[in-house]
Order: C-alpha cells, then sequence, then structure tokens
C-alpha cells in the first residue's frame, strides 16, 4: 500500500485541498446555473430600449428580476459582459446567471406578434403599438403622419392602417 501517505499532517493538509477545491467548484458552479429569478410567474418580459450600461442597469428598477444582483455583477465581470443590446428579451423563471447573460450579451430576443388587422384609424394603430411595445402612442402617430415614412413606403394616412409591410429587425419604436 505505497498510495497511503505516511505523514499525518500531509494527509490532512492534502483531504483539506480536496474538500476546498470541491467546495470552490461548487460555489462557482453555484454562481452560474442557479436560479437567480426574483418572480414567480413562468417568465418575464425584459424590454431595453437602447444600449446600456450594466452597471446602470443593475441600479435601476429594471432589473428588479434579478434575486441576487452581486452574484450577476460577478459572473458578468468574469464573461466580461458590461453593455446590454437593445430589445425584447424573455427571461424564464428559475434560470441563472450563465443563461441570463448568454441571452442579454447575444441579443437573443423574443419576437412579439401583434395583430394589427382590426385597426380601422392611425390612432388606433398608434394605440396598439404603443401599448404592446411600451411606447408613447403619440410618437407613433407622429412618426406615421411623417413626410419620411410615408414618402418611404408609399403610403399616406388614410392607406397606413390597412397595409401590410414589415418593420425591421433593428426598430426599437420611436
Amino acid at each position: 500500500m505505497n498510495f497511503l501517505i505516511k505523514n499525518k499532517k500531509l494527509r490532512y493538509a492534502i483531504i483539506f485541498l480536496l474538500l476546498a477545491g470541491g467546495g470552490l467548484c461548487a460555489w462557482g458552479y453555484s454562481m452560474l446555473y442557479s436560479s437567480n429569478t426574483a418572480f414567480s410567474e413562468k417568465e418575464q418580459i425584459l424590454f431595453i430600449r437602447e444600449e446600456t450600461n450594466l452597471g446602470d442597469w443593475l441600479d435601476s428598477d429594471a432589473s428588479d428580476f434579478i434575486e441576487n444582483k452581486s452574484t450577476f455583477s460577478a459572473v458578468s465581470n468574469i464573461k466580461k459582459f458590461n453593455k446590454l443590446k437593445p430589445g425584447r428579451y424573455k427571461i424564464r423563471h428559475g434560470a441563472g446567471n450563465n443563461t441570463i447573460i448568454n441571452m442579454l450579451r447575444s441579443g437573443n430576443q423574443s419576437p412579439l406578434t401583434i395583430r394589427i388587422d382590426d385597426t380601422h384609424r392611425l390612432d388606433q394603430l398608434a394605440g396598439k403599438l404603443g401599448k404592446n411595445l411600451r411606447s408613447d402612442s403619440t410618437a407613433f402617430m407622429t412618426l406615421f403622419v411623417s413626410d419620411d415614412i410615408q414618402k418611404n413606403y408609399g403610403l399616406n394616412y388614410l392607406t397606413l392602417p390597412h397595409s401590410s409591410f414589415q418593420i425591421p429587425m433593428n426598430f426599437s419604436g420611436p
């Protein structure tokens, strides 16, 4: 039995180092993958309107769905993540820091489908878009009646509510 360590102190030191290393690995795994959501619903929608510094975002109410902001910040620093990309993100209940950070870092957004075929006037369309995109409906009205939009799409205030056109993927609202 040559693999047994005869020196008692050395044996205890090795056992301590193994236990400490295992504990450190478990702590790191927990920081990355354990649930860090502070809501009970199945999912929560996060809107980021413009590119935002991570520190500013963590200090705002928008990040209140994060249960432990210090571990989120620590993992963000490790992953060198410091800017949030604009978009609409669906955060699932029970998501860990690694999952949330990877989603925000890559800009992996969740699409939003808005049914507008039941609108017949621009104010109805602006109201529906404002509600669903969490923006000001008057800003949409201003956008709709602008000469640039009407010229670019060949529309006017009468034809716009009944038209079919695609909003660019990088459109973040007025």
